[in-house]
């Protein structure tokens, strides 16, 4: 955690199909541009807030690493882009959006009569 809050971009070059990316995450909270594949979870955290790269193609990784690298600018938009989507996995967040599935579980369970509260 220490050297991802100091760094300006993360790659995060999953080749197996990781449930959650949890590194991914980090980084974002952290502020750093991230690079990820697009495989498993990853998209599903990273969303449109990073940058996508197959870890298999050398030449793709390396471009949009360049690109990131020479505009500090996009480097910066994306840091940003990246701690809003961070937040949205925010425990209070993730709490009340779980409450509220568990509403409309046994509101539908209610409906069709298989829970009577």
């Amino acid at each position: 955690m220490q050297a991802m809050s100091r760094a300006a971009i993360v790659v995060v070059p999953s080749r197996w199909p990781e449930p959650f990316g949890m590194a991914a995450l980090e980084a974002m909270g952290c502020g750093a541009a991230v690079v990820a594949s697009h495989r498993g979870g990853l998209p599903d955290v990273v969303g449109e807030a990073g940058f996508y790269a197959d870890p298999d193609d050398p030449d793709t990784l390396a471009a949009v690493l360049e690109q990131l690298i020479v505009s500090p600018a996009l480097r910066a938009e994306a840091g940003q882009a990246g701690r809003a989507r961070a937040r949205l996995f925010d425990a209070a967040v993730m709490r009340e959006k779980r409450r509220l599935l568990h509403e409309d579980l046994v509101r539908e369970w209610r409906w069709k009569g298989v829970f009577r509260a």
